[in-house]
């Protein structure tokens, strides 16, 4: 699933051996995964810096990098759950991390943003299996005349 995510997100994906503590960095329209990762990681890190691209640019001073996080995470979880990978063990922590006492309240507040997001990232997904199956069926149908 991972290489499939890096063909289909709009960013350039890049693998690092170092990233000073990070699983994954966004700068520069560039996507940046800690290569050590395991591979369901590296998906959830993917869709996480992904968020991160596409919710807050390059982190635009309009944004805190307190809800930048509560975000990016967010987002990742709710599509990591529609594809199957169960983020939560990593995620549950992270959000409180970064939520404190007001992680619900600030949850409810970007709620909408975070499912707008969440929605095109799935769209996309969703677009790009299409177009692989329409794909294959071209091939099929060639080869069946």
């Amino acid at each position: 699933m991972y290489s499939q995510l890096k063909k289909i997100c709009p960013f350039k994906v890049e693998e690092h051996n170092y990233l000073r503590g990070a699983n994954g960095t966004f700068g520069g329209d560039i996507i940046r995964i800690l290569e050590s990762l395991p591979i369901a990681q590296k998906a959830k890190t993917l869709i996480h810096e992904w968020a991160h691209g596409l919710m807050h640019g390059d982190f635009a001073a309009k944004y805190d990098k307190q809800q930048m996080e509560l975000e990016a995470e967010s987002l990742a979880f709710s599509v990591c759950h529609v594809l199957g990978l169960d983020a939560s063990e990593y995620t549950f922590g992270y959000l409180a991390g970064w939520g404190d006492k007001d992680a619900i309240k600030m949850l409810k507040q970007l709620a909408v943003r975070i499912q707008k997001a969440t929605h095109q990232i799935l769209s996309n997904i969703e677009t790009a299996i299409q177009q692989k199956n329409a794909k294959k069926d071209l091939k099929f149908q060639q080869k069946v005349v």
